[in-house]
């Protein structure tokens, strides 16, 4: 069983939400450090399906190492309703698959 690790952008007031419209500011060498370490170690990443459907979006166009990191890495999306829009690809390390969890999700994880 693999270490599932959270990590989330809050800002001193409690907002999680668009941390692209409040957080670029204040990114920095450090924290730019600290994610990328994140994203290499990880083996897969594990998303709710808005989280996914933002990210989907935005990186296949981007360019450079953290992009292929974000590309290239298994993803997991947590959602009743995914479904139909991700299929269910198997998932194999490497490769760009995703898998929409939607039954028994904690059981899953685990």
């Amino acid at each position: 069983m693999g270490k599932l690790v959270e990590a989330t952008h809050v800002a001193l007031g409690g907002e999680i939400g668009a941390p692209h419209e409040w957080g670029l500011p204040y990114m920095n060498d450090e924290q730019l450090s600290y994610v990328t370490n994140l994203l290499t170690a990880a083996d897969a990443l594990l998303l709710g399906r808005v989280t996914y459907e933002g990210l989907s979006a935005a990186y296949p166009q981007m360019k450079g190492d953290w992009a292929d990191q974000m590309n290239s890495i298994p993803k997991y999306v947590a959602s009743t309703t995914c479904a139909k829009q991700l299929g269910t690809q198997p998932l194999s390390k490497g490769t760009s698959s995703t898998v929409c969890l939607r039954s028994n999700r904690p059981v899953t994880v685990s």
